[in-house]
This record gives structure tokens, C-alpha cells and sequence, in this order.
């Protein structure tokens, strides 16, 4: 049984006090889609007066956990903390998806970051103009890596490919460190990888940033030049949110989206999520599901354009 109580005197959702809330973080644990559900839940508990547990079901890209929180009862006991692709993308990616992404209940996105274009440093391309003008004139001749077939480096790259008109080789690895190691020995051209994934390589120097595929520059960057700048139109970034079981109340998860709201505007985990280059959304259940129907569309075309497919 819910009942609101005042924001500041006390919680703002309560639950049967035997019943905690889960959160399921669908991949395994370590990483930025897994530490920052665990800060997020450390200050939520107190705010919704239960314990809120963080339990990781990976496999399948993300599609195990996020079918169990699909299927779980729509009572506000248990949330999917995802990131954008998941929702977006994977479900024109498999073929036998057994749960509709879209019918999850849109709660907040929790935080966003950067997406950036990455560079070998031996390739000889100082900024994102030289580099298109390099692959038009040898097209076939550079290769990009990714996280793997159908992974978020291998989506943007296929979109960057297809809007930039020009042809890179795509090499696929088993998740973000093994392409990131083979970019920094030079195994590999290019590649498109988070910024929070990405910055060791980048502060060790041994990869080269190209660009930020977000709208502006980053604050701590201000010399790298976003993709749009000279690839018109061309923004794409991550972020990560939490989502409910189909059918979910709407009180709860206003309810819920408040706490987190009230988490977000905590100076710590600003702070956190800063040095993570980073920062707190709190957009609610409705500018979230607008931003997903949007983002399906165009991720449905990049995935039936490059013909990707996975069982």
C-alpha cells in the first residue's frame, strides 16, 4: 500500500516495511551503468522509507535482466536502472526479444554522458575534419572497433558512417576493454566509446580524442570539437534511467521520480557524476518516453540500414 508523505519530513514513498525495493542492473557488476544505481540507492532508502537493494541479472545485452523486471509484479517493488540502448535500440537488434521495451513505465533518466569518437595516435588526423577528409579519399582503408555486434560503438559508427558518406571496417570485440586495449597498440583506427569507459585511455595519452558527439563542447575539452560542428546534425549520447514494469502506476512512479529528483539535486552526487564527466538529468516519465519513441525510430533505421541482427 503507498502513501505520500511531505518530501522533507520524512519519506516520500512508503512501502510495506517488509518489501524492499530492487533495482536490477542488468549487466554485471562494475562499470558506470552498475556504481551509479548503487550511489543512487544508498540515498533513496532513507527518502522511501525501505531498504533499496541493487541486484545485477546480466546476459544477453542487457535483454535477462531487463524480461525479469518486465515481468515482475507492477506493485513498485522492483525498477530496471538501463541505459538509453537498451530500450532503444535492442529491440530492432533481436529478433526474439521476449518482452516489448516500450511498455516499460518510464520513471527519470538519472544521469547523462558524453559519447566520443576516439583516435589510435599514430593515425595522423588531429581533429574530426581531417580525419573525414582522410577516410572519403581512402574509403574502405580505416577500421573502427566496438564493444561488439550491435553495441553502442558499433550503432553510432554505423550511423556516422552512413550520414559522413564515407566506408570504415568494423571489428567487433567481447565488451569496451579488449577494443579499447587494441586501439591504444594501434590494432585498430578508430573507435566510439563513452567518455566515462574511454578517459583512461585518453589520459594515458595512447588514444587521441577526435570529437564529442554531443551537442556542445565539454567543459573540460573546450578544444575538442563536437562531430556537429562539422557533420551537421549528427548528436547522439548516453544516459542512464530507470524504468518500471508495464501497467505500473502513475503515482508510484511520480512518486519515485520525485525521490530520485531530490537525489540528483544532492551536491555529492553532482559532485560524483562531475568526476565521471557526467551529469544529473531528473527529466520525468513523460520527456523520457518522448526521447525514447524518438530515439527507436532513428536507431531502428541505422540498425535495418546495416542490416545488423542478432538472436
Amino acid at each position: 500500500m503507498l502513501a505520500g508523505v511531505d518530501m522533507w519530513g520524512g519519506s516520500v514513498l512508503a512501502v510495506e516495511p517488509t518489501k524492499p525495493i530492487r533495482i536490477v542492473v542488468p549487466f554485471a557488476p562494475g562499470g558506470s551503468i552498475d556504481t551509479i544505481p548503487r550511489l543512487i540507492g544508498e540515498r533513496l532508502s532513507p527518502l522511501l522509507g525501505v531498504p533499496v537493494i541493487v541486484e545485477n541479472r546480466p546476459g544477453a545485452g542487457g535483454n535477462i535482466g531487463a524480461e525479469l523486471v518486465y515481468r515482475a509484479p507492477p506493485d513498485g517493488s522492483t525498477f530496471l536502472a538501463t541505459p538509453m540502448p537498451l530500450l532503444a535500440v535492442n529491440p530492432h537488434l533481436y529478433s526474439s526479444l521476449r518482452f516489448e521495451p516500450l511498455k516499460f513505465e518510464p520513471v527519470t533518466v538519472v544521469t547523462r554522458y558524453p559519447i566520443v569518437l576516439l583516435a589510435r595516435q599514430s593515425l595522423g588526423v588531429s581533429d574530426i575534419g581531417e580525419l573525414l577528409d582522410f577516410a572519403r579519399k581512402n574509403p574502405g582503408k580505416l577500421s573502427y572497433a566496438s564493444q561488439g555486434d550491435g553495441a553502442v560503438g558499433h550503432v553510432v559508427f554505423e550511423k556516422f558512417q552512413h550520414d559522413a558518406k564515407i566506408q570504415a571496417v568494423h571489428v567487433p570485440y567481447k565488451g569496451n576493454g579488449p577494443a579499447l586495449s587494441d586501439l591504444m597498440a594501434g590494432h585498430v583506427d578508430l573507435m566510439f566509446s563513452d567518455l566515462i569507459a574511454g578517459m583512461p585511455a585518453i589520459q594515458s595519452g595512447r588514444v587521441k580524442m577526435l570529437a564529442v558527439a554531443g551537442e556542445t563542447r565539454l567543459t573540460a575539452y573546450p578544444n575538442v570539437q563536437t562531430i556537429a560542428e562539422t557533420l551537421p546534425g549528427f548528436v547522439t549520447t548516453s544516459w542512464i534511467g530507470i524504468v518500471a514494469p508495464p501497467k505500473t502506476p502513475e503515482a508510484i512512479t511520480e512518486r519515485v521520480a520525485t525521490a530520485l529528483k531530490a537525489v540528483l539535486g544532492d551536491p555529492a552526487i553532482t559532485s560524483y557524476l562531475e568526476k565521471l564527466y557526467a551529469a544529473p538529468a531528473g527529466e520525468g516519465r513523460q520527456a523520457m518516453r518522448v526521447e525514447l519513441d524518438s530515439a527507436s525510430r532513428v536507431w531502428a533505421d541505422v540498425v535495418r540500414r546495416a542490416n545488423i541482427r542478432l538472436e
